[in-house]
């Protein structure tokens, strides 16, 4: 596959606090609406946030996505915790930012704090906040890699893939870019994540012809 579009991943970590410290569901009501959805105000939260993102899905990469990926409350087992973190990983497709996301978050968070004003909450945002990246199908860049990629493994097949990778900060300061390397990205961040060595001599041979290109 030559992907040349993608989208990126941004880190978005919400504080919620209760004002009384004796209050024992200062995660719980926190929690359960936006993650657990477990009552009728998380099933509504689904049910806006669900269709937004999957009504922008892209051709290439399929439907935005935002997960929480760690929670984080109280300092020890016997002392009633005063706040929870989460950390939420907020998936950008071709043209989203991540001040339009990050303002979709707040938003939500809002409407939970209008039905319980006791809610505190703060939004921080983490520093690496690339854009996706999307390349034309007509770049050289584009043509270049799928004729070399088909001259040396016979096939080759123009697609995007749903994760991040340099090519976006790249991209966004205007170089033409495609996602090609050896490899399985489903290898990738795991205990047995590893690279193919043939797929390596593959793709060393494919750069160096992509490079005296003309």
């Amino acid at each position: 596959m030559v992907p040349y579009c993608h989208r990126t991943s941004g880190c978005v970590r919400c504080v919620a606090s209760r004002v009384d410290p004796l209050d024992r569901r200062a995660l719980e009501r926190f929690l359960d609406p936006p993650l657990l959805l477990q009552n009728e105000r998380g099933r509504r939260v689904g049910r806006v946030v669900d269709p937004q993102l999957r009504e922008r899905r892209h051709p290439l990469v399929g439907p935005a996505t935002l997960s929480v990926g760690t929670i984080h409350g109280g300092l020890q087992s016997n002392v009633v915790p005063d706040r929870c973190r989460i950390e939420v990983d907020r998936r950008l497709n071709p043209g989203e930012t991540p001040h339009a996301a990050v303002a979709e978050v707040e938003a939500l968070l809002r409407e939970l704090q209008a039905e319980d004003p006791t809610l505190e909450w703060q939004v921080d945002v983490g520093a690496y906040a690339p854009v996706p990246m999307e390349t034309s199908p007509d770049a050289k860049i584009v043509e270049v890699a799928r004729r070399t990629v088909e001259a040396a493994l016979g096939r080759a097949v123009i697609g995007g893939v749903p994760y991040g990778t340099d090519a976006s900060p790249l991209s966004a300061a205007g170089v033409p870019c495609v996602v090609l390397g050896p490899g399985d990205v489903t290898y990738a961040h795991s205990i047995d994540e590893h690279v193919d060595l043939v797929q390596v001599a593959q793709a060393a041979e494919i750069f160096a012809t992509m490079m005296r290109a003309d």
